[in-house]
């Protein structure tokens, strides 16, 4: 998959967090929460990546997006 590509898939699910946030105030997606499948899924493996520091190495790691992690 081009990087590109995988950089919008991203910032899809980014928004998708978003949103969850704007709805609860907070981005603690309960595992396996169906109004966004796969969403819980998605943090926790972000999460995961920001704590090894393979986001810095990928690129993805936004301000946006370490604000938000």
């Amino acid at each position: 998959m081009p990087a590109r590509s995988t950089e919008r898939e991203w910032y899809r699910w980014l928004d998708k967090l978003g949103a969850f946030r704007k709805q609860f105030g907070h981005c603690r997606v309960p595992p396996k929460w169906a109004g966004i499948p796969g969403l819980s899924t998605w943090v926790i493996e972000q999460r995961t990546r920001f704590h090894e520091l393979e986001l810095d190495q990928s690129g993805l790691a936004t301000g946006e997006g370490r604000r938000i992690l």
